[in-house]
């Protein structure tokens, strides 16, 4: 069941990574550090240029972990926790 979730939260990462808001995208948003990932796998917006991307993958991720959760009888938290964790180890590989 751990790796059904982590390989549905690779997925969701995957896939948001590619979200675009004002043409700033979220490589370029976490590049040039004016996001934050967070510990329980949300973004936080360090300036204005983002607070759109952020607030646009946020939903997203939030509506994505509610799936999960629900499906394996976990808690949002539960779900960006192991979220956060992911996307730690992608970028450190990266």
């Amino acid at each position: 069941m751990k790796n059904t979730i982590l390989s549905l939260i690779f997925i969701c990462v995957a896939t948001l990574s590619t979200s675009a808001a004002f043409g700033l995208d979220l490589e370029t948003a976490r590049s040039s550090k004016a996001v934050t990932e967070l510990p329980n796998g949300f973004l936080k917006a360090n300036n204005e240029s983002a607070k759109s991307l952020v607030e646009d993958i946020n939903a997203k991720r939030k509506s994505f972990y509610e799936d999960i959760a629900k499906k394996n009888g976990l808690t949002v938290e539960q779900v960006g926790e192991q979220a956060a964790k992911k996307i730690a180890t992608e970028k450190a590989s990266n």
